[in-house]
């Protein structure tokens, strides 16, 4: 939870008491403080909201937030689409020769605004947790909502259970960038119960 701050200035408290009766100083100092009270009071609240919530920033908030964290979000993989399903066969979606049909000269991807949200909130949540099941269900249902969670298998895996078909960024984020809360030494998979 970020602190919330007063990012107010109140320049007439710099006015001493001999030069309150200057009309002209105090004018000058009014010009100032509409100023202040435009321009740098809404841009750290913009600052605010467009970059330390990772609920509301924009693409440049996801970007500082994608080096704090160490998440790229560029993606070399030609098997994300728009639509969230890639073409394809098996878990990956793949077809022949291990890997879909692009047009040529397509390579990196970037990741939708929303779908970096997730990706860095599912990062930190990775990062700052202990991963139970009971945590790791509260990220899931945070990060994509009711009837995705996680459940541990007989042989000590989890399994990340979602009720639709996965789509294809999703899995690319699970196998490629490592933001899914897992604990230590256990494996982990993705599985379409729909």
């Amino acid at each position: 939870m970020i602190r919330t701050f007063d990012f107010s200035i109140n320049l007439k408290q710099a006015i001493l008491w001999q030069y309150e009766e200057a009309s002209s100083l105090i004018a000058l100092v009014q010009n100032k403080q509409n100023f202040v009270d435009e321009n740098h009071t809404q841009f750290w609240n913009d600052w605010y909201n467009d970059v330390l919530v990772v609920d509301t920033c924009n693409f440049f908030g996801a970007s500082v937030w994608a080096i704090i964290l160490d998440v790229p979000l560029l993606i070399n993989a030609p098997f994300i689409t728009e639509g969230g399903v890639g073409f394809g066969f098996g878990e990956f979606r793949q077809n022949f020769e291990y890997s879909n049909f692009q047009p040529i000269g397509q390579g990196a991807q970037l990741l939708t605004l929303q779908q970096r949200r997730i990706s860095l909130k599912m990062r930190y949540q990775r990062l700052t947790t202990g991963a139970s099941i009971p945590e790791i269900n509260k990220i899931l249902f945070d990060a994509f909502g009711a009837g995705v969670y996680a459940r541990k298998t007989a042989n000590m895996a989890i399994e990340y259970v979602f009720p639709f078909i996965i789509p294809s960024w999703i899995i690319y984020i699970f196998s490629s960038l490592d933001v899914f809360p897992t604990p230590a030494t256990v494996s982990a998979t993705l599985v379409e119960e729909p």
